[in-house]
């Protein structure tokens, strides 16, 4: 009676399993993005946030960071989307005047999709648009901040687990041209009178939930 027992218990399980699978499979049908989708991306990631400045006590080289994102895109064609992107990033303690930074990029972005199967799909990005840094003071209240023309180019698998649900993982490169860095649009100066300039660059990994429309 226990084996026989046992033997039914084993096959519920494989039974549900099965379901939860089918469940989670859906009807996907052909290419995991199809022309005219509706492709939304929520995620978080971390990596390396670098402060560059020609002022030596500005710099910071390859700061923990942290990273917030959303984006999204139209698919235009079965293997390209056209759409937005917008990433927040925040470093850790800064070893110098600045307690620490952080960066807000808005980014028009085009996405390519080299290598797609019925549910999964590797997919290249690349984007382009402004970027908000500012500064965190060591003491006092008033942040400097930039505006600065930013790229980024980034990899990511994005997998679905059913016809609307799915998760991605990937890899990502942003960095922003020098640019002058001001405190309530009244520009910052050196001991020299000169505008100081900041930039940065960031590497990171990332991760979230995609959901496909």
């Amino acid at each position: 009676m226990g084996h026989k027992g046992g033997s039914a218990s084993l096959q519920e399980m494989r039974s549900l399993a099965l379901f939860l699978a089918l469940l989670l499979t859906g009807d996907l049908i052909g290419q995991v993005v199809q022309r005219k989708q509706l492709i939304t991306s929520y995620g978080t990631g971390g990596g390396f946030l670098t402060l560059n400045s020609p002022t030596e006590v500005l710099r910071a080289s390859g700061s923990l960071a942290g990273s917030v994102r959303f984006a999204v895109g139209y698919a235009a064609g079965d293997r390209f989307s056209l759409g937005f992107h917008y990433e927040r990033m925040g470093s850790t303690i800064h070893p110098g005047p600045v307690e620490r930074f952080r960066v807000t990029q808005y980014h028009f972005q085009v996405s390519v999709r080299p290598l797609m199967r019925e549910r999964w799909c590797l997919e290249f990005g690349m984007g382009l648009g402004p970027s908000i840094l500012v500064l965190t003071p060591t003491k006092g209240r008033l942040q400097p901040r930039a505006n600065l023309g930013s790229v980024g180019l980034g990899l990511r698998y994005l997998r679905m687990l059913g016809h609307t649900l799915g998760i991605s993982i990937g890899c990502e490169i942003s960095a922003a041209q020098e640019g002058t860095l001001a405190v309530e649009d009244v520009p910052v100066l050196d001991e020299r009178g000169q505008a100081v300039k900041v930039g940065w660059n960031a590497p990171r990994l990332g991760g979230g939930l995609v959901v496909r429309f």
